[in-house]
């Protein structure tokens, strides 16, 4: 069967109608594709119409509307420990964010649907739309301002110092506490400050004739050593045959008279310590061995233990530090007291150099000095006035 010639045309106009809107549809894609990174109808940033703008041309026409704006902020900080005042200023530091305001309104064409961009070529509901500018802050600038006043605020520590002088006495100088500022928790309280007057302010404009303050964090500082934690120490005076205790305050506390070293004899020296030295140990039951059983030990035993009678080293012994077999120790000839007969060691009534022992290490035990296994300071002991 054959088609009539009247069908024939109207199949043919109907196959070029399609045709036809075909062609439309698929050009008014190819121009939403190509116009899809524009900002819709009805755009405002910032007051400014930036309509078929591109992201671009948009950034440029707000920030040419808002460059006669600009933030001058001063910031008066006070620290927290002595209420002192400084000033931090902010000309740059505070600026608008153009480029956020403008993504979110090219976002606009992005978010609509296709077919509603086809139809009225925006977000689709061709209301006004209206996006603020907001405000950032170069946080950087605020922390090195910051660091700059700390370099003119900040005091180090001073630890208490002991000096042994030429006469014999001691001196304490106290320890001093210091202070330095927070920078950290400075440069947020500033941030926090800032970002509540920006908030509040409506504009650069406002924010400038905004008096804004914050609290500078000042801390203490302790030293490492401080007066209350020093030892007691010793001065040896040989030239007085005087041994003196001072305590943590520099006041003489106890003192006694000693023999000390004979020196050089027979080639062999027996001097005694100078200079500064430590307690290494505290010993309440010292020992004796016989160094010399042939020659000026002849009179002695070959061994001594704790409280035999007789016993070389008395009652109780100091070792004295970078000395080899020194001590401070007890002895019970009087001939040894106000002389130079030891061979060595200070030499300390028996009796006394109990009372002299009980003192620093209850002293040095309390201290948690290293004289007694602990991790403070030790006794120090300084010599003088050795005659060679």
């Amino acid at each position: 069967m054959h088609m009539n010639v009247a069908m024939r045309v109207g199949l043919i106009a109907a196959f070029a109608v399609v045709l036809a809107l075909g062609v439309g549809v698929a050009h008014a894609f190819a121009n939403d594709q190509a116009t899809y990174d524009i900002i819709p109808d009805n755009t405002y940033v910032a007051g400014v119409d930036v309509s078929g703008m591109t992201a671009d041309e948009a950034e440029g026409a707000v920030s040419a509307a808002m460059s006669a704006e600009a933030a001058s902020v001063d910031v008066t900080l006070t620290t927290s420990d002595t209420g002192e005042t400084f000033q931090i200023s902010l000309a740059n530091e505070v600026t608008y964010d153009v480029a956020s305001a403008v993504d979110e309104a090219v976002s606009l064409r992005h978010g609509a649907s296709a077919l509603s961009r086809l139809v009225d070529g925006g977000d689709g509901n061709g209301e006004r739309t209206d996006i603020d500018v907001h405000y950032t802050l170069d946080t950087s600038s605020v922390a090195e301002q910051i660091q700059s006043l700390a370099a003119s605020i900040d005091v180090p520590a001073a630890d208490a110092t002991r000096t042994f002088n030429a006469d014999g006495t001691v001196t304490i100088t106290p320890e001093t506490y210091g202070r330095a500022v927070d920078v950290q928790a400075t440069t947020d309280a500033v941030l926090a400050t800032l970002q509540n007057a920006i908030a509040n302010s409506g504009s650069l404009e406002n924010l400038t004739s905004t008096q804004l303050s914050a609290t500078m964090t000042v801390n203490q500082v302790a030293p490492s050593v401080v007066q209350a934690n020093m030892t007691d120490c010793i001065v040896v005076d040989y030239a007085q045959f005087l041994l003196t205790v001072y305590d943590n305050t520099g006041t003489a506390i106890w003192s006694c008279n000693i023999g000390y070293g004979r020196g050089w004899e027979d080639g062999v020296n027996y001097n005694s310590p100078e200079g500064l030295h430590y307690i290494e140990y505290f010993d309440p039951a010292p020992t004796w061995a016989n160094p010399d059983p042939n020659g000026w030990g002849k009179d002695y035993k070959a061994y001594y233990g704790p409280g035999d009678e007789g016993n070389p080293m008395g009652s109780r012994e100091m070792k004295i530090s970078d000395a080899y077999l020194v001590f401070i120790h007890g002895v019970t000839d009087p001939n040894c007291i106000g002389n130079r007969l030891s061979h060595g060691c200070i030499n300390v009534w028996d009796s006394q150099v109990i009372e002299l022992y009980d003192l620093l290490y209850a002293n040095a035990t309390a201290h948690n000095s290293s004289s007694v296994g602990g991790d403070g300071e030790p006794i120090y002991v300084n010599f003088i006035n050795y005659p060679g």
